[in-house]
């Protein structure tokens, strides 16, 4: 049997809509990604919105 990992991470702070309607990350969201990032865990598939606030958060 193989094991199955879930993991349910949400992307980084985005800008509001008011100041960018793309809403990308702002500073604190970057940090925030970069942080999950540095524990290290490899993945085999995402899913995700498709929005660009999840390319900036992978």
């Amino acid at each position: 049997m193989t094991d199955l990992r879930l993991y349910l991470i949400q992307h980084g702070e985005a800008k509001r809509e008011e100041e960018d309607h793309l809403r990308p990350l702002t500073d604190r969201g970057r940090e925030e990604v970069e942080g999950v990032a540095s524990v290290g865990v490899s993945v085999d598939e995402v899913v995700h919105s498709g929005k660009l606030r999840y390319w900036r958060s992978t």
